[in-house]
């Protein structure tokens, strides 16, 4: 829903700035998937998963889907029963 007469329109160009400052180092959603598990694995022994995998770091900047899993992968592998 529109708040003011000023927001009709706004959110194409909103998705346009976001396209315009995608890093040019992300791979996109179906690369990083293959590798968010080592990735989530990494960051709970403490070693360094954006070196490893920078493409990766790159696209969890950008992604909020991705980190949501990223997020979900550390808390599940992080789980003691």
């Amino acid at each position: 829903m529109l708040n003011s007469p000023s927001d009709s329109g706004r959110e194409p160009w909103e998705r346009l700035d976001a396209l315009l400052r995608t890093d040019p180092d992300d791979p996109g959603c179906s690369v990083s998937r293959l590798d968010i598990d080592v990735y989530a694995e990494l960051s709970i022994k403490g070693g360094d998963p954006v070196t490893r995998f920078p493409g990766v770091a790159a696209h969890l900047r950008s992604c909020a889907e991705c980190h949501d899993d990223l997020e979900g992968l550390i808390a599940a592998l992080s789980r003691t029963d």
